[in-house]
């Protein structure tokens, strides 16, 4: 396609590449046991309603950021 159109460049979407980036961090063993240890703690204080909802009381009725199958980025935001 280059050959064809020279005129065409192409550029990368950044949200995607930053994406790329931190499923690799995420994947190497030193983040990837903290990573997984943080989805279990979320996935157990949601799964506990009385958890949850001391969880609640102290943080002044705020979430925890639920991290996504396809966003990373997610992921680090909760850590």
């Amino acid at each position: 396609m280059k050959e064809k159109r020279p005129g065409i460049f192409w550029s990368s979407c950044a949200t995607h590449t930053i994406n790329l980036m931190l499923e690799s961090i995420g994947k190497l063993p030193k983040f990837k046991k903290v990573i997984d240890q943080a989805k279990s703690f979320t996935i157990f204080i949601y799964a506990h309603h009385k958890t949850l909802s001391l969880m609640r009381s102290f943080t002044k009725k705020r979430d925890i950021i639920r991290p996504g199958v396809t966003r990373f980025a997610s992921t680090f935001l909760t850590l």
